[in-house]
């Protein structure tokens, strides 16, 4: 059981990781078009 837990806990932080990096990307992209830049390597 303790152990099921701590698989739950991994995925969770994942997950949470995932989401953080899905906004800053999104917040990037609008940031760059708001610049005009479309390039990556700006």
């Amino acid at each position: 059981m303790g152990r099921s837990f701590e698989d739950n806990c991994k995925e969770d932080v994942i997950c949470r990781g995932l989401q953080i990096d899905r906004k800053r990307r999104k917040k990037l992209r609008e940031w760059k078009r708001s610049r005009g830049i479309k390039s990556d390597h700006g």
